[in-house]
């Protein structure tokens, strides 16, 4: 190993890893320090800011290239540090970036040339944000512009003083009553919304030739130059806007015509200051959004705070803008990166396909940007290059799922958890809707639109039907509440925690549940003696009036299996689960219909009852497979067959505008990985376009659009699968594609790590967060496989039957998996 530093930037090459591993060791242990996060927070910020370039001239683990920047980097402070603190960076799981070189890969470049070009919104704008606020930087000619949204602001109000009452079903008598055709008038208003909170304006100080904007996903900073040059940065740790720049600034509305115009003042010490109000009505409350700016010499900051944040917002605002600009611009930059690299260092692929690499670290990033626990959950649009379509609310008979679902997968599960807390905030207004609107049912049914973070509790509102906006016939679709139930349940099996699940989760599953045997049992039978069960609605086909659906069949299946499985963990409700157990031994099989362009084999069709499909917009026919599950790679031949021909007929009738994570995660299930492959390359390429700001244009819905960060767990799940606690490694990978990642998630609460390199597996990597058991399919079939655990060096005894190798685990262990 050699060591050359050249103008502050260091470079190790690498010829001999033997030799690096024994210098790194022997480095280490002399080393002493009694300010070791301080050298770890030195380090993390020189890999910020590119100060080390490693090369490898052999293959060396990824660990040591990690430990030999953090040694080279403590060397550069003249730094000492405690033998044990470096040590534990060689395990993985700490604070490294798995494949730094990918992740630099995905940063996003826009050039532009001429006179008072600009970079578009829509397509060009580049986003910063923190989880709860964000920003798209994009510019009108000279002009930089930052297009400011947090997470909390909505116009809540529902105006439903001229709609009917709502539509109320009867399961006993399979009726529908207290119908008005089409949408009652309340949904005709503007609100309830979403709003941006306002721009942020750059004044041009000379003339440009054109733009040159970087997105840095790595450090989570936009760069945009012209005649001069800013940095913009959406502070992790405050609901602050880092900026650096000479230019001038301007806090500017965003006029909507159904509210009032923005204020502004001015504050001592030169703060500016801008304040959007968003009324309320009698039953809902309205808002203060405040944004407050100042400048020191080229650096500025721009606070966001609204009256759901603080009592006295405006003054927040400035305090936030004081004391941000007091502190050293590298204490500020320093945490924020530090907060990234920490981010970043949670999971990682490397692929030989750097399109999908690319994608899985831009939609990563951008689910960060505006999810994180504690913050407000986002709906149908993140990021607002305007006002968001269908009210912008969480819409549960898949969008809103699909947003938050790549959380575990991608080792982010706290990030489904604002979606979660929406669900607790709404819940007695759902135990109200399912007393309301479903004659005689027990426990709690979401409707599809859930229109504000905090709608009020039903027993507060004085408004006609208490302030619910109610429609047919997407908002009754039975299988909503299993869909919604697979957001819960999967939060729970990948990151299992009992307490919360007692506490949080569970009774909402178990009132999903209650609604569902409640319904059911009101349900005819039929000659089988097997449910008819509805009526329903298939999203997003024909009419209501439907029974067994095959969106409702598989999630009601879902649902219920959830709840029983989570009151067995906890050893409660055992009458509700004889209810459930007598329901799932009397569900219907899956509607089915012959397709003549398959030999007139079966497929799956909408509901009892109908033909051919010949048209599908969300995959609904296929959900089975993902994301309800119940249908996967150890089911039966036929069932798995009879999806395969279903899901090949989904493909051919599809408007493409719904399905893409779906349909090609129910392919990799399968084992489809052709046509995954290829169907990815199509819908991504044709149909939900790549835009230079690397986010994707959905069709149908537009620019940033929440669920396109989807297609991380698409890619993850080619990757590593787990369903019904089986793991499978590379399960929907080309075998002679080289690949690998690093601590993806898997049900258990398990890191799996792992490489496939000229068309071989090689040893698998599992990390233990919790108590429990490793089921993994055999990644090396016919071959016996060994389990080493990396703290006792000890081989384990592990179990193979039918190619699933089980063996226990603890919390805190490591594992080592490879073939004899």
């Amino acid at each position: 190993m050699s060591i050359a530093s050249t103008m502050g930037r260091f470079e190790a090459v690498i010829e001999d890893p033997d030799e690096t591993l024994g210098i790194l060791h022997g480095r280490v242990r002399s080393m002493r320090s009694v300010d070791t996060p301080g050298l770890v927070n030195f380090a993390v910020a020189k890999l910020c800011e590119g100060r080390l370039r490693f090369v490898k001239r052999r293959d060396l683990p990824l660990c040591c290239i990690c430990t030999l920047g953090f040694v080279l980097c403590l060397a550069t402070a003249g730094g000492q540090c405690v033998a044990a603190a470096l040590e534990t960076r060689i395990h993985p799981g700490q604070a490294e970036v798995p494949y730094p070189e990918a992740l630099e890969a995905a940063a996003v470049c826009i050039r532009k040339s001429g006179k008072n070009v600009s970079l578009d919104i829509r397509s060009e704008g580049l986003v910063v944000g923190n989880g709860e606020t964000n920003a798209i930087v994009y510019a009108i000619g000279h002009d930089l512009m930052l297009r400011v949204s947090k997470n909390d602001v909505w116009d809540g109000r529902i105006d439903t003083s001229e709609d009917p009452e709502i539509p109320k079903v009867d399961p006993s008598t399979h009726t529908l009553f207290r119908e008005r055709p089409g949408n009652p008038p309340s949904w005709n208003k503007p609100y309830p919304c979403a709003v941006p909170c306002a721009d942020v304006k750059l004044l041009a100080g000379a003339s440009a030739t054109g733009w040159t904007a970087e997105l840095d996903l790595a450090r989570a900073v936009v760069t945009a130059t012209a005649s001069d040059r800013t940095t913009v940065r959406a502070l992790a740790n405050a609901n602050v806007f880092f900026i650096t720049s000479t230019r001038p600034a301007e806090l500017v509305g965003i006029p909507q015509e159904f509210l009032p115009a923005a204020t502004r003042g001015t504050a001592p010490e030169g703060i500016d200051w801008l304040c959007q109000t968003i009324p309320g009505d009698e039953d809902a409350r309205g808002m203060e959004v405040y944004l407050a700016t100042a400048a020191v010499g080229p650096r500025r900051a721009v606070a966001v705070v609204t009256s759901s944040d603080a009592a006295a917002p405006l003054e927040q605002a400035i305090r936030l803008v004081r004391e941000t600009l007091s502190r050293p611009e590298e204490d500020l930059i320093g945490e924020h990166e530090a907060a990234w690299m920490e981010i970043w260092s949670r999971s990682g692929v490397r692929l030989s396909d750097q399109r999908l690499q690319n994608w899985w670290y831009r939609m990563v990033y951008y689910f960060r940007c505006f999810a994180r626990e504690g913050a407000t959950g986002v709906g149908l649009k993140a990021s607002f290059d305007g006002l968001a379509g269908w009210h912008n609310s969480y819409k549960f008979n898949y969008n809103i799922q699909q947003t938050y679902c790549a959380a575990g997968p991608i080792n982010h599960p706290e990030l489904s958890e604002p979606l979660i807390d929406v669900l607790q905030s709404y819940w007695p207004r759902a135990r109200w809707f399912a007393r309301n609107a479903f004659v005689g049912c027990e426990g709690a049914f979401v409707h599809s639109d859930v229109f504000h973070p905090c709608e009020p509790d039903p027993a507060q509102c004085k408004s006609k039907n208490r302030h619910q906006l109610a429609y047919i016939p997407w908002g009754y679709s039975l299988g909503m509440q299993g869909h919604i139930a697979f957001t819960l349940w999967e939060s729970h099996q990948y990151r299992p925690d009992n307490s919360r699940l007692r506490e949080k989760l569970y009774p909402m599953l178990r009132d999903i549940a209650l609604f569902y045997c409640s319904f059911i049992e009101k349900c005819a039978k039929d000659e089988a003696g097997k449910y008819v069960i509805g009526p329903s609605y298939i999203p997003e086909n024909h009419y209501f009036g439907q029974d067994n659906t095959a969106y409702d069949l598989p999630f009601i299946a879902y649902g219920l299996r959830a709840a029983r499985e989570a009151a067995g963990i906890m050893r409660t409700d055992e009458a509700l689960a004889r209810r459930i157990d007598a329901i799932l031994e009397r569900m219907p099989d899956y509607p089915q219909w012959t397709d003549p362009s398959q030999e007139g084999k079966t497929i799956v069709t909408y509901y009892r009852g109908a033909k051919l499909p010949d048209d599908d917009r969300h995959a609904s026919l296929v959900m089975a497979v993902f994301p309800a599950g119940q249908v996967h790679w150890f089911s039966p031949f036929e069932e798995k067959e009879l999806f395969r021909r279903s899901i090949d007929l989904v493909g051919r009738i599809t408007t493409h505008a719904n399905s893409p994570v779906t349909l090609n995660i129910a392919r990799a299930r399968l084992g489809m990985t052709e046509e995954a492959l290829t169907n990815m390359a199509v819908d991504f390429t044709q149909h939900h376009k790549e835009l230079p700001n690397g986010l994707f244009f959905w069709k149908g819905h537009g620019t940033y659009i929440s669920e396109q960060v989807g297609v991380s767990r698409l890619i993850a799940e080619l990757l590593l699968q787990s369903v019904g606690d089986v793991i499978r490694v590379f399960p929907a990978w080309p075998m002679d594609k080289d690949a690998e990642f690093t601590r993806l998630r898997a049900q258990g609460g398990l890191l799996v790590s792992a490489r496939l390199v000229n068309a071989e597996v090689l040893p698998v990597a599992i990390e233990a967060t919790v108590d429990g058991h490793v089921s993994l399919a055999n990644p090396w079939p016919n071959k016996s496989v060994s389990v080493i655990s990396n703290s006792t060096t000890q081989r384990l005894a592990a179990a193979e039957v039918n190619g699933i190798i089980d063996f226990p685990v603890e919390a805190g262990g490591s594992y080592r998996l490879a073939p004899e």
